[in-house]
């Protein structure tokens, strides 16, 4: 087993290096080819100096093994925490009622745009007290003919319209330049395909009773997620997020938002300067600026939006790649705020490092494979035995956390599997940081594709 994993991460960190090399020599820069020599030298070294052998072997290690005791923490703590409704049923006081405005920012959505216009339409809110608006982000296809149909209803906004050639694209961008059209000192931001339950703003809104509180993310459910292997292996994966990680780091008070079925305070986003465009992904990142502001980030696990999965190993890869990316750019960005803000208490900054360790281990995870190697056939040490048996249980108790929580017992044979579906995490998230942050090479993202959804589906 040493071996089998010693050569496949091998195999990995070569190709890495590889790519170093070729840039050192397209770009006729220095940077990749330090880092390439560097990455040589350094396995060179361990090679014939077992001291140095080990020095490297816990450098990697260490983020491993850190990691493994966060998980573990957190499943505990998220399967120790009884369900309990933290919201009312009740109807809605009028003290209470804050008027919220929801945004959908689209783009060649045909396929699902009626189904959630006609979703938020019967939604169990006054209907004084809150609007719809859907912007349409520069669509080839029929996405806003679909939504003008609708135009005495809701608010359309079509970005194509006095579009300049500096104007920028995509969702961020669109609800940043929209934000003032916005009337609700709430805002709640779906996606195109959310189909929310009824009562889902009588049952956050409330919440922001508390005036520190910045965000209420709501559980996303997925109503294709027993299609194929890949819609169950997706499912598990990011149900597992949400127990393993959302959950504990929300009752530390740095909680996360996914950039759907999130409420936030228009204030607060306009306080931050709302989304950054520059960035694969809106979300992680304006829920770390709003935790490093103070305030309270909430995840409720009572109030779900039905959405769809990736469907496809093609779109899969295109989704967590850019997911993935965001968190890797996130981190990068709000490393200096997360030591410098004075707004965090301690209980706060645990969360927050959770995510900076997450990059560490995901990072360090495949440049032990060569270490591995070395040690097969030059030191006997029991450490590749320790960095396997950690990366196993990591997963074993991320998943746990879902499956032990809603006593989904059947889920259990998918963990060997989930094994391999993680160390896919740590090669997407080294390439991105190597590209991104290292030699400074802008990789291209995509959105996934979202078919239209069965009638019985939604």
């Amino acid at each position: 087993m040493k071996l089998f994993f010693g050569i496949v991460f091998t195999a990995v960190i070569l190709g890495y290096a590889l790519h170093l090399l070729l840039q050192a020599i397209k770009q006729k820069k220095i940077v990749p080819l330090a880092i390439f020599l560097g990455i040589l030298g350094m396995y060179t070294l361990s090679f014939y100096n077992e001291l140095a052998f080990y020095i490297c072997w816990s450098i990697f290690l260490i983020p491993q093994i850190l990691f493994v005791v966060y998980v573990f923490i957190f499943m505990i703590v998220s399967i120790t925490r009884k369900k309990t409704n933290t919201l009312s049923d009740k109807k809605i006081r009028d003290e209470e009622l804050k008027f919220v405005s929801i945004v959908v920012a689209v783009h060649n959505e045909e396929n699902v745009v009626e189904d959630t216009i006609h979703n938020l339409l019967q939604l169990d809110y006054p209907k004084d007290h809150y609007d719809i608006t859907f912007i349409d982000d520069f669509s080839k296809d029929n996405t806003l003919e679909l939504l003008l149909k609708y135009k005495d209803q809701i608010q359309v906004i079509d970005r194509s319209q006095n579009a300049s050639s500096t104007q920028l694209k995509g969702k961020p961008a669109a609800i940043n330049e929209n934000i003032d059209r916005l009337k609700g000192e709430l805002i709640c931001i779906l996606d195109a395909d959310s189909v929310i339950e009824k009562g889902f703003l009588q049952r956050i809104v409330p919440k922001f009773k508390n005036p520190n509180l910045g965000i209420v993310q709501a559980r996303n459910i997925f109503y294709n997620k027993d299609k194929n292997i890949v819609t169950r292996l997706t499912a598990l994966d990011i149900y597992s997020m949400q127990h393993t990680i959302y959950i504990p780091v929300s009752k530390l008070g740095f909680g996360m938002f996914e950039g759907r079925a999130g409420v936030f305070r228009k204030k607060i986003f306009k306080d931050i300067q709302g989304f950054d465009p520059a960035l694969p992904g809106e979300d992680f990142d304006f829920a770390y600026r709003v935790g490093l502001s103070g305030y309270d980030v909430h995840y409720e696990d009572t109030v779900f939006s039905k959405e769809q999965v990736t469907e496809t190993i093609s779109e899969w890869y295109k989704q967590r790649k850019r997911w993935l990316a965001n968190h890797v750019l996130s981190c990068f960005k709000n490393l200096k705020g997360l030591y410098k803000t004075e707004n965090l208490t301690l209980s706060r900054k645990i969360a927050a490092l959770f995510f900076m360790l997450n990059l560490a281990y995901a990072f360090s995870f495949n440049f032990l494979g060569p270490l591995m190697l070395i040690n097969e056939f030059r030191y006997e040490s029991v450490l590749p035995y320790v960095f396997i048996i950690s990366f196993s249980l990591t997963v074993v108790f991320f998943c746990c956390s879902y499956i032990l929580r809603t006593g989904k017992l059947w889920l259990l044979p998918l963990i060997p599997i989930m094994i391999i579906y993680y160390w896919t995490f740590t090669v997407i998230q080294t390439w991105v940081l190597i590209n991104e942050k290292l030699i400074n090479i802008k990789l291209s993202y995509k959105k996934a594709y979202h078919r239209k959804p069965l009638s019985n589906e939604v």
